[in-house]
């Protein structure tokens, strides 16, 4: 939804992995409104073998997560959800 903020946090065991990572709703920025910033933690979502570093988001609702797998390389991922 328009306004919704996110974030995403990863762990990280070393070079070979694994790596896991969470996408999560961490707010709302209304600008112009009388709280610009209102903290609402909604829906997540947990990433197993991926350590997402960025994330973007497509009017539609996909998710786009570059990822730094270490050893395994970097690579986008796309998610509609």
């Amino acid at each position: 939804k328009k306004g919704n903020l996110w974030g995403t946090a990863a762990v990280d065991n070393g070079n070979n992995g694994p790596f896991t990572s969470s996408l999560y709703q961490v707010g709302k920025l209304t600008p112009g409104g009388p709280t610009p910033f209102e903290t609402k933690l909604g829906q997540s979502y947990k990433l197993d073998h991926i350590k997402a570093e960025a994330m973007a988001i497509q009017g539609n609702g996909k998710f786009f997560i570059g990822s730094d797998n270490e050893a395994a390389g970097g690579r986008i991922e796309s998610l509609l959800l």
